[in-house]
């Protein structure tokens, strides 16, 4: 669900959301959502999943709502019949909240409802780092641990036959008929969390990149076909990612990322000028390129002139590597799209694993 981007504080919300309702006999055509919040327990409507900001697409979020009690209460609200908030986490805004002292709503003909706050309290930017503070502290009640799916464990799991592709269902964990294929034919399972994961969304994302590099490396493309399309990544799969790059003040993009080596050897192609220009960038002189997978693509980019040779040239095609790229904005200095790699950048680190 994307949010108004003309309005402060917007952003894309992205999970699992459900909603009971019921058809009885007056109406069976249509499907009525209960409303009747009295008995202990009663919730509908809920959310769980991630908030990404519109203006700032690195901040993201983990959140969830629900109507009248939460999807999954950790330590926040420890009620028994209704909804109570731990004293750990309460403040005045949430005092007003439970107190409904700022919604107000709206009754019309036809018997339906409209709650609209009075108090936006939440854009306000002297209580950000209250909420910030307390998003923190929540955040680590999802048992969220983006460190135990490194690329360098997918790359483990790769090599020692286990590999499976992470992936999130809903409620319960979701299964497709012959998926048990793909396993007998590519050696990759699937790893379905369920409603709760236990990593992020963008974690889930690496970590396959890294199953689908290798499995391109090993059978080119033809597994695309037979992979289950729900498995994020997978529609990102295929498409460049450097052709949107953020320079900085310097007119250079840093990126670090993991890829799959290939080979080194290939020469940086140029025109006219471009040898030019290229010669004298602030990277400076440069060896052969490093050929590599990276998101279903095969790249090649120069070495700088610092790296040590001699600790790359023995990397076997198909192992992870993790490598720092450094890319020059083509319209500060003057480069032209005959020049490749496009935009021109230069490896200036490399690290291996085992």
């Amino acid at each position: 669900m994307r949010e108004d981007p003309s309005q402060k504080g917007s952003g894309i919300f992205s999970g699992i959301f459900g909603a009971y309702g019921y058809i009885d006999d007056e109406s069976s055509d249509i499907i009525k959502v209960d409303n009747i919040s009295d008995g202990d327990g009663y919730q509908n409507r809920n959310f769980v999943g991630t908030w990404q900001s519109n203006n700032n697409p690195s901040t993201l979020k983990r959140c969830m709502w629900g109507d009248n009690r939460l999807p999954f209460r950790f330590d926040f609200d420890i009620g028994d019949g209704e909804m109570v908030v731990n004293p750990k986490y309460f403040s005045s805004e949430w005092d007003c909240f439970m107190r409904n002292e700022d919604i107000e709503v709206e009754y019309q003909e036809n018997g339906d409802s409209r709650a609209k706050y009075k108090n936006v309290w939440w854009v306000q930017l002297d209580r950000q780092a209250k909420i910030d503070s307390i998003s923190a502290e929540l955040e680590k009640q999802f048992g969220w641990n983006d460190a135990a799916y490194a690329p360098e464990i997918a790359y483990g799991k790769w090599k020692a036959g286990e590999a499976s592709f992470l992936l999130q269902g809903g409620m319960a964990p979701v299964v497709y008929l012959g998926q048990e294929n793909f396993k007998k034919k590519y050696g990759v399972d699937y790893e379905d969390f369920g409603c709760m994961a236990y990593c992020s969304e963008h974690q889930m994302k690496i970590y396959n990149t890294v199953i689908m590099d290798c499995l391109t490396a090993k059978y080119g493309n033809k597994w695309i076909d037979d992979v289950r399309k729900d498995v994020p990544g997978v529609a990102e799969h295929g498409k460049g990612l450097f052709k949107s790059l953020t320079y900085a003040n310097d007119s250079i993009s840093t990126v670090t990322i993991p890829v799959v080596f290939q080979s080194i050897g290939k020469a940086v192609e140029t025109r006219g000028k471009d040898s030019i220009i290229i010669d004298r960038l602030p990277c400076g002189k440069y060896h052969s390129s490093m050929e590599f997978w990276y998101n279903g693509i095969s790249y090649y980019i120069p070495l700088c002139k610092d790296l040590d040779l001699d600790k790359i040239v023995p990397l076997n095609n198909g192992q992870l590597v993790e490598i720092q790229i450094q890319f020059y904005n083509p319209k500060v200095y003057k480069y032209s799209k005959s020049t490749i790699p496009y935009p021109f950048g230069v490896i200036r680190k490399v690290v291996t694993y085992n």
